[in-house]
């Protein structure tokens, strides 16, 4: 999975990583001895991540790009969150975030957010004196924040140096700006973002601006304090993160740049060299870099020696020789998989298939402990995993093609085909055919447009696909975003689309009716919904989706003619899959807010996640009867399995959190206190339309307060919104109403 940042302790040889996933993983700085900081405060998007001294303490500081300063004491185990930033937790967005090599630790970051005075965008620099614990702001500029950068010396006390376009300036202590330059008129015409980086040493400070137009970025050097700026040369590439760009601590001259993929410079930025293909990586996963380059950064060891940190995609890499070669030191024991999609081999439960995000198609390995092995087959974005033989054979989708592994338990050769037309999810939907293991249906577009089924065959070592007539594209641009079959019945098929459009079939697809009077919850925008049936009754289906605005799950007992809500103590959230054990007695949900379990026989829904399980987007779930568990993917913590002898303790432990909100209906702002004074509680809002509209952590707390505006800074409208909050052992959701 995606590592975004890095800082390294060589005192005691560890190196801490953060994961897309939203966790901070402290390990050996060989790659070795892995664990996650923060499985029970997930921090999104992390830009920033610095372990230092702060007074008699050693803080662990974590920068949410989204935007939200976090630090902690004690290596994750709570977390505080920094005062001072809420202009841009209204409305906007960190973009950069550096620390002086001082005494006092100073910290600046650049932000985006809004000026509802002016209504115009501001981008805006702010300054913490304290170890990140409080902000004030220097000041704003009505400009975007992608125009702006900061860089200083994380080795030296150099000045910090702000870009504002092709527009210089260091900044003081005081707080002042000093503008030192205009770059131009040379740059490119149009500049999609400055990107600044330097050197900074005894004898020499030498700063680097790059300008990105399109795929193409402009270098310029400073060596005279940014008064005057010379031109080096272009790469042919745009920077993939804000943390993109290098310059080396030991020498001045070697750069680095990371788009797609890494370049390097070894004179200044005059002419540069790609340190490999991202495809060279399918073949050389220890040695060459994958794709995608969040940071390229570095350290001084204690020998004096330089090395290098490349986040990709695919992990971390370590190179001692100025990127001359990498080695991939997170190819054990760091499990930060982005999983879409989760399958096993009912008959032999720990030969086990994961379909994920860049870390492509990947099967168990070697089981240790408690922990399994993959292996990564081949890289890229895959999931629907489905099978018609009990996991002996896989069909799979990448965006673009299908795939089929005829003897996945025995070896990895596939055979795919290319999907024809248009108007396809980014990944369609796919169903294991009832009677033959080599078809499987897809829910595609269509040869001439329009949302059809497909039946794609396996025949001979082709893998060959045939479009059905039926258009289930009601509205321009509707998907198919669903497709189930009767677990009893092989005639009765079910088809949900993006519009909420619900169909069944008494003829496994030869004729098609579409449930009246119902609208079905919306699936996830590239991934779409998920439709399971009962095993026990033939006339039983259930379809989920996104459940923010409506019931995330709805349950029929007439085979998709009516449809009635099942969504009692479910939470606002997303449901992206379900799974459902042999008698029907539970039935389980992957969701945005976490796993969940419905118990038939209470009419209700509850978490499962326990003391345990991480706080992750829950994003598949299957259930294996030889083993009577269930297992969940993440998507950015790996897989995770229960035992369902454990799912009545985990239900019976599990509180439901005691609140009081008031007042409620609310104008200004609404409280709501909390009965629990000893667990650590994360409040998330949606509104309507299942946007995520504010966060934040209550550390040992008793109060939320929120002041009805969206952490985009947008005064949000009248209406009905939704709170979950989320403790270790109690959790509870609600609804608010905003006069």
């Amino acid at each position: 999975g995606r590592i975004l940042t890095v800082d390294v302790d060589y005192q005691n040889n560890t190196i801490y990583a953060a994961s897309e996933g939203g966790n901070i993983w402290k390990g050996n700085i060989d790659g070795s001895n892995w664990t996650s900081l923060n499985d029970f405060f997930q921090i999104d998007h992390i830009g920033f991540l610095k372990r230092f001294q702060a007074g008699a303490n050693m803080r662990l500081i974590a920068v949410d790009q989204s935007p939200y300063v976090y630090y902690s004491d004690d290596e994750g185990g709570t977390w505080e969150t920094a005062s001072g930033l809420d202009n841009p937790q209204n409305w906007g967005s960190i973009r950069k975030t550096v620390m002086r090599a001082d005494m006092l630790n100073t910290m600046y970051l650049v932000t985006s957010e809004w000026d509802y005075v002016d209504w115009v965008g501001l981008s805006s620099l702010y300054t913490s004196v304290d170890n990140g614990e409080s902000f004030q702001l220097v000041q704003s500029f009505i400009e975007g924040a992608g125009q702006f950068d900061l860089w200083t010396s994380k080795i030296d006390e150099s000045p910090v140096v702000m870009a504002k376009s092709d527009t210089i300036f260091f900044v003081h202590e005081s707080g002042a700006l000093e503008q030192r330059s205009v770059i131009g008129p040379t740059i490119p015409s149009t500049i999609g973002k400055v990107y600044l980086g330097g050197h900074s040493s005894a004898t020499e400070f030498v700063v680097y601006a790059a300008f990105n137009e399109g795929d193409q970025t402009s270098f310029y050097v400073s060596s005279d304090s940014c008064l005057t700026w010379n031109y080096k040369g272009v790469v042919a590439t745009g920077g993939f993160s804000p943390n993109s760009l290098h310059v080396s601590l030991s020498n001045s001259q070697e750069l680095s740049f990371g788009g797609v993929n890494v370049f390097k410079s070894a004179n200044g930025g005059i002419s540069w060299n790609l340190v490999n293909e991202w495809w060279e990586y399918y073949d050389y996963p220890a040695t060459k870099l994958h794709a995608d380059i969040p940071e390229i950064e570095s350290f001084i060891t204690p020998s004096g020696n330089e090395q290098y940190f490349i986040s990709t995609d695919g992990g971390i890499y370590e190179s001692s020789d100025f990127l001359q070669n990498t080695t991939n030191i997170s190819l054990q024991g760091l499990r930060v998989s982005q999983y879409y999609s989760v399958l096993s081999n009912n008959d032999y439960p720990y030969l086990i298939y994961g379909g994920s995000q860049d870390q492509g198609f990947q099967a168990s390995a070697v089981s240790s402990g408690d922990f399994i092995d993959f292996e990564q087959t081949i890289s890229g974005d895959y999931g629907h995993l489905v099978s018609g033989d009990k996991g002996y054979s896989i069909w799979t989708v990448y965006p673009g093609f299908i795939m089929y592994y005829p003897q996945i338990s025995i070896n990895y050769e596939s055979a795919s085909q290319d999907f024809n037309g248009t108007n396809y999810l980014w990944m369609p939907p796919l169903c294991a055919h009832p009677s033959s293991a080599t078809s499987v249906w897809l829910g595609g577009g269509g040869s001439n447009g329009g949302a059809h089924l497909w039946k794609y065959s396996y025949v001979g070592t082709n893998v060959n696909g045939v479009e059905y007539p039926y258009d289930f594209e009601s509205e321009s641009g509707e998907k198919i975003s669903a497709i189930g079959f009767s677990q009893l019945n092989s005639q009765m098929m079910y088809v949900s689309t993006s519009k909420g459009a619900f169909y069944y079939s008494i003829n496994q697809g030869t004729t098609w009716n579409q449930t009246q009077n119902f609208d079905a919850p919306d699936g996830h925008y590239f991934y779409g919904n998920s439709i399971k049936s009962s095993p026990i009754d033939t006339n039983t289906v259930y379809v989920a989706g996104s459940g923010y605005s409506n019931p995330a799950v709805y349950k029929s007992e007439d085979h998709g003619q009516s449809f009635v809500s099942m969504d009692q103590n479910l939470p606002a959230t997303l449901v992206y899959e379900l799974a459902i054990n042999d008698d029907n007695s539970m039935i389980f949900a992957a969701c945005e807010a976490g796993p969940f379990v419905y118990i038939d026989s209470l009419n209700s829904w509850f978490p499962l996640h326990g003391v345990s399980a991480p706080d992750q987007v829950y994003w598949s779930v299957e259930y294996i009867s030889s083993i009577n568990a269930v297992r969940f993917g993440t998507h950015g913590r790996g897989i995770w399995e229960l035992a369902l002898n454990e799912v009545v303790n985990t239900i019976n432990e599990s509180k439901e959190l005691e609140v009081k909100v008031y007042p409620n209906p609310f104008s200004n702002q609404v409280s709501i206190e909390l009965t629990s004074l000893n667990e650590n509680h994360t409040l998330q809002l949606f509104d309507v339309a299942g946007r995520l509209v504010f966060k934040s952590a209550n550390t040992l707390g008793t109060k939320f307060i929120w002041d009805g505006k969206d952490h985009y800074g947008n005064e949000l409208k009248p209406g009905t919104y939704f709170y979950h909050i989320s403790g270790e052992k109690a959790n509870t959701s609600g609804s608010l109403i905003k006069l």
